[in-house]
């Protein structure tokens, strides 16, 4: 079944009109029990030449399948964590697949580890993404979930969101990298093998280089602009 983004295009190559990349608008929900992680992903999509609406973001796969179910508030593409308490995104792909036809579904994870193909084929989902994956790539794979060309190509011929050189160190990177996967600041200080208040050190000075303020806005700069 097509989703209403699919239906919009074909019409407009049946009728011969030429639909161009700005005009067709992708609308997602996003699954992630990371609060951190859901409010960083949100903003990314808030440009106005970015070709994706965010419908809602959520902390379960309960209360993304109830959103599924109502008609008026179901996505074209839902962008889901692998990793959730209860039902994680490989079995909301599968639910997803046989009670709510036409809406796509894309993966996240933190961890980069090898995807097994074997369950990526059998998931249900068109791609999986590290959650530090750029702006043009979250959009290329939301692009190709929704079956839509245009914005499965989207930033490959410069639509994308204004860049700016920041010149963080290996180290700060590597904090946001760890902050963008859901760890503490505990935590980050065992994986790096440093104190933890060097490692609020690092993160300061990112976030003053950055020009934000905390991790969420320093997470949303640097997704936007694909230096994690």
């Amino acid at each position: 079944m097509l989703n209403n983004v699919q239906k919009y295009s074909l019409a407009a190559r049946l009728l011969g009109v030429n639909v161009m990349m700005t005009d067709t608008v992708v609308r997602i929900g996003i699954v992630d029990n990371d609060p951190l992680v859901a409010n960083a992903l949100a903003p990314m999509f808030s440009g106005e030449r970015v070709p994706v609406r965010v419908m809602w973001s959520v902390d379960t796969a309960a209360k993304a399948q109830r959103l599924c179910l109502k008609e008026s508030q179901r996505p074209d593409v839902v962008l889901t964590d692998l990793n959730m308490p209860v039902m994680g995104g490989m079995g909301l792909a599968r639910w997803i697949s046989v009670h709510v036809a036409g809406i796509g579904v894309v993966g996240m994870t933190a961890f980069h580890s090898p995807i097994d193909e074997f369950q990526m084929e059998h998931s249900d989902m068109s791609d999986v993404l590290y959650k530090d994956a750029n702006l043009a790539n979250m959009v290329q794979a939301i692009g190709k979930a929704a079956g839509i060309e245009s914005v499965a190509r989207w930033g490959t011929n410069g639509e994308s969101v204004d860049t700016r050189a920041v010149d963080l160190t290996e180290t700060e990177i590597r904090v946001l990298r760890l902050f963008l996967g859901g760890y503490t600041v505990r935590q980050v200080s065992e994986e790096l093998n440093m104190g933890e208040g060097t490692v609020k050190t690092h993160a300061n000075k990112a976030y003053k280089k950055l020009g934000v303020h905390n991790r969420s806005q320093a997470i949303v700069v640097c997704m936007q602009e694909g230096i994690l």
